[in-house]
């Protein structure tokens, strides 16, 4: 089930849908790097590529969670997440032009 909330995006204000434990994902992960939820999709905003900002968010969430499983840390993986969000825009251009290729 999706929720709405609504979330001010580099000075505009938007909604976005998401499902309950995205939002969740998303609470953990604001209170573990010391930011806020408007912060934090604002900088998703200016670093995603290709994407719209709510699949950006959860690509976001899968690779900040995905790099603790790989560094059993709690911190320090918010780049790598970010990092995953501006190529992903990229490989998704990539991968509608040749769908059976996997990119990295």
């Amino acid at each position: 089930m999706l929720m709405s909330h609504n979330v001010n995006v580099n000075g505009r204000r938007t909604s976005m849908r998401l499902e309950k434990e995205t939002w969740e994902a998303l609470d953990t992960i604001i209170k573990w790097e010391g930011t806020n939820l408007n912060d934090l999709c604002s900088k998703i905003d200016r670093e995603r590529k290709g994407n719209g900002l709510t699949l950006s968010v959860r690509i976001f969430v899968v690779a900040y969670f995905r790099s603790i499983a790989i560094k059993q840390d709690l911190k320090g993986n918010i780049n790598y997440a970010f990092d995953v969000v501006k190529r992903n825009g990229e490989e998704t251009a990539n991968l509608k032009k040749s769908a059976f290729s996997v990119q990295e």
